[in-house]
């Protein structure tokens, strides 16, 4: 009797097992095919060195003087480089050091980051050095890392929040 139970719990603790991977799969299979489409996107515009130099032109175009946190780049901007709208983006968001061209992966999120020389790096999966995957995750080591290296940009007060004189002190 006591073989039996313990045949009984092998054989259901086998069931659960397989119906918890069975019901992971298709998560599974998402990340990997969102990563495969965003590299094919790359490999269809002449591969990653290419989108590389593209998206660099795009920080260098976005961020002449880099006193602004973040752009989002028009798709129809006519300085963004013929590759990278090739790889008909959804947005083109760009920093000092960065640019997130995101894709359109049937309704998911989907992209590439690519970085400038020389700064620190971060993304889902690296495709080669400076150009990563993003599916909207990093690993949590190499975004704390990253963070550490952000300095703080000072932004020029604008004539709308300027102080004014007489404000504050009375």
């Amino acid at each position: 009797m006591k073989h039996k139970v313990i045949v009984v719990v092998i054989i259901f603790c086998a069931l659960v097992f397989a119906y918890v991977l069975i019901a992971l799969l298709p998560a599974i299979r998402l990340i990997r095919t969102d990563e495969s489409y965003s590299r094919e996107a790359i490999k269809a515009v002449g591969g990653a060195e290419s989108v590389l130099v593209a998206c660099r032109q795009v920080i260098r175009i976005s961020f002449p003087d880099e006193n602004v946190p973040f752009r989002k780049v028009s798709i129809d901007d006519p300085s963004v480089p013929s590759s990278v709208k090739s790889m008909n983006p959804r947005s083109i968001i760009t920093w000092p050091d960065r640019v997130l061209v995101e894709l359109d992966a049937s309704g998911r999120r989907s992209g590439i980051i690519v970085f400038k020389e020389g700064v620190p790096q971060y993304g889902t999966v690296m495709i080669t050095n400076g150009l990563w995957y993003w599916n909207g995750r990093a690993s949590r080591e190499t975004r704390q890392v990253y963070l550490r290296t952000i300095k703080p940009v000072q932004l020029s007060p604008s004539p709308t929040n300027a102080p004014t004189a007489g404000a504050g002190g009375r």
